[in-house]
């Protein structure tokens, strides 16, 4: 494991606050990594797998470490509607040649489905989209 991968893995999880009263799901590349430093955190339980399932068991928190195109955020974003409870929280980071750009995109549709309180943030790595599906709970960390 690369130092470098577990810092960036720890920022999408500082991000949306992830701790021990969380189940997290990891989508895509990087998900090893991602649930390892869910588990190092305590999170109280996890999941990976490489593409969105559709049929995703119930938790706090859905990180998507690597979405390299806009299809790839619709479909994590169609799985963690299904897998969030109302104020579950959503991290996303988009990577690549045009990830601000893309991150936008993303962004404006997440309100179909049922998201809010979408925030963006530039990194040098890509950029992140941040956000929880409607109905209660805050983001209160990594703003």
């Amino acid at each position: 494991m690369h130092t470098v991968g577990l810092t960036r893995t720890s920022d999408l999880l500082s991000a949306v606050s992830a701790g021990p009263n969380d189940r997290v799901l990891v989508i895509g590349g990087a998900a090893a990594d991602t649930l390892w430093d869910a588990m190092r955190r305590g999170c109280r339980g996890g999941s990976a797998f490489r593409a969105a399932p559709s049929h995703p068991d119930p938790v706090e928190v859905v990180v998507a470490p690597t979405i390299r195109t806009e299809d790839a955020g619709q479909a994590v974003a169609a799985c963690a509607r299904r897998a969030l409870p109302a104020g579950g929280r959503l991290v996303l980071r988009a990577v690549g040649h045009g990830a601000v750009e893309l991150a936008r995109a993303i962004a404006d549709r997440l309100g179909t489905y049922g998201f809010e309180r979408v925030r963006l943030r530039a990194q040098a790595e890509g950029a992140l989209i941040l956000c929880c599906l409607s109905g209660g709970g805050t983001i209160t960390k990594g703003r």
